[in-house]
């Protein structure tokens, strides 16, 4: 099991938060999508999660909170070699 989960309900496990405030003050403006922020800031992710674990950060989460076809559709961003499930 790894080391981490088996501190759960011993220890405190640090988890990373505030993505989006780290990111708009990073210049995300309002309206832009913070996941696109992953392919076209890169760098800007990388640091901020470079400075999570440099704080004692345990865990590190994904921001991709919205990152799905329906929300990414709608802002007229979805890129796809193949379509949609017909369901979308």
């Amino acid at each position: 099991m790894h080391p981490v989960i088996e501190r759960f309900g011993k220890s405190v496990v640090i988890v990373d938060g505030g993505m989006g405030t780290l990111l708009q003050a990073n210049g995300l403006m309002g309206g832009e999508l913070p996941e696109l922020w992953n392919l076209t800031h890169p760098e800007v992710l990388l640091k901020i999660q470079s400075d999570y674990v440099n704080a004692g950060c345990d865990i590190l989460t994904a921001n991709m909170f919205g990152a799905n076809r329906l929300k990414l559709a709608a802002r007229r961003r979805w890129r796809s070699t193949s379509a949609p499930p017909a369901s979308f």
